[in-house]
């Protein structure tokens, strides 16, 4: 084991930078995957939007056609088999 007095001589500037830029490293790599996180998640809302958008006018037009097909009936089940 070295003694108190070559360690203090040692130099760990070399090992201060290199924990530096892997610190640096390690924290833009977070950052990335946060966009990442983020642009997949708007991507999934808007694509949820959308979908909602499209149910809502399929029902809308599927009602209307539900309403106009039953405007020239009668209330009477007998003249629908004539």
């Amino acid at each position: 084991m070295l003694s108190e007095s070559e360690l203090q001589s040692r130099d760990l500037q070399k090992n201060q930078a290199a924990m530096k830029r892997w610190n640096h490293k390690r924290k833009l790599k977070k950052v990335m995957n946060a966009v990442v996180a983020a642009n997949r998640m708007s991507m999934l809302l808007g694509g949820l939007k959308k979908a909602a958008a499209i149910e809502a006018e399929a029902e809308a037009t599927e009602a209307t056609s539900v309403d106009t097909a039953t405007e020239g009936r009668s209330e009477s089940p007998s003249n629908e088999f004539v």
